[in-house]
């Protein structure tokens, strides 16, 4: 990874490997541990499901992992309740709850999301830190001290995006050596089975804003 990460307006952030090696530990253990995350994050890119690539170009593409006969049943009712979301008739409550809590959306003001690519839907607040930080992260500097939660991953969907989360919406290509696959195909929450819920890392190997396209804000109804 280079030292200097450029971002989209020409401004670079220092590489998050040389931040976090420069942070102040929380004397009583409970802040951030540099070699605990770095070893979780080589464990989960090491024991990630790749069979979602396309060899030609090192992409994950949506559809493309097979689904696992355990996961079937349960990929064909998302199917179905998908298909129904997008018909006129919509879902009814209870079909929404079996469904999960994120619908899925395929398009964003008329631009159709790419299978080979991942979205993030972010708050203007959230994209503003992403450009001054020059990838999308956190700043080890200003995590503090984690007492529960996830801090060291960054949520996004493969081929698809959610109806929450934000108003702005990430798009960048769905890299194999920068996304791990956090379930496997029919066994998401979502509504589209073969969305698949990606994680990138949010100090090692980040996104860099220089490799992520904005797609912006919906005009207000």
């Amino acid at each position: 990874m280079n030292e200097m990460l450029e971002s989209r307006d020409g401004a670079q952030a220092s590489n998050p490997w040389k931040i976090l090696e420069d942070v102040e530990f929380d004397p009583e253990g409970s802040g951030l541990d540099l070699e605990k995350l770095r070893g979780i994050w080589e464990a989960e890119k090491n024991n990630a499901d790749r069979r979602g690539v396309n060899p030609e170009t090192g992409l994950y593409e949506k559809g493309r992992a097979p689904v696992d006969e355990e996961n079937r049943s349960q990929y064909e009712k998302k199917k179905m309740l998908d298909e129904k979301a997008s018909s006129p008739v919509g879902l009814t409550i209870m079909e929404k709850m079996a469904a999960g809590r994120d619908q899925t959306i395929h398009e964003w003001g008329g631009y159709e999301l790419k299978k080979d690519c991942c979205y993030r839907k972010v708050s203007r607040e959230g994209l503003e830190e992403y450009k001054k930080l020059g990838y999308v992260g956190r700043d080890p500097q200003n995590v503090g001290i984690a007492r529960g939660g996830k801090i060291d991953t960054v949520d996004w969907y493969l081929g698809a995006s959610t109806s929450r989360y934000g108003d702005v919406l990430l798009e960048t290509p769905a890299r194999a050596d920068r996304f791990v696959p956090v379930e496997k195909p029919g066994a998401n929450m979502n509504t589209d089975p073969d969305a698949l819920h990606m994680h990138s890392s949010a100090f090692f190997e980040p996104i860099p804003m220089s490799e992520v396209k904005i797609l912006g804000e919906l005009p207000k109804e």
